[in-house]
């Protein structure tokens, strides 16, 4: 990220703020914003950096897959496999397009 202005300093500065934080960051903004440029900041700059960066595009997982795809699954055939959220433990998860998740799923976040 590189910026001079007021406005870039004034968020560079509170994006250093979260980064010594362990809380939840909602970042808004419209489309091409810089959300997820703003999340690999924080993930990058935080105690998190060496762990994993996992994105979730909300909009491009079917709604009733999306807590498969979230929480893992469990299969007789197939065993365990691991949720997106266990992929990205002790790391940054990025949430695109939060608003196309399915209520019931944004609850259970």
């Amino acid at each position: 990220m590189l910026g001079e202005s007021a406005a870039f300093r004034t968020l560079k500065s509170q994006l250093d703020k979260v980064t010594k934080s362990n809380g939840r960051v909602m970042l808004t903004g419209p489309a091409g914003a810089g959300k997820e440029i703003a999340a690999h900041y924080i993930h990058s700059n935080s105690n998190r950096a060496n762990a994993p960066f996992v994105v979730v595009s909300s909009a491009s997982i079917e709604p009733e897959r999306m807590e498969e795809v979230l929480f893992g699954r469990e299969d007789t055939g197939r065993g365990v496999e691991k949720g997106l959220l266990e992929e990205a433990n002790g790391g940054v998860i990025y949430f695109d397009e939060i608003a196309d998740m399915p209520l019931g799923t944004q609850s259970k976040i």
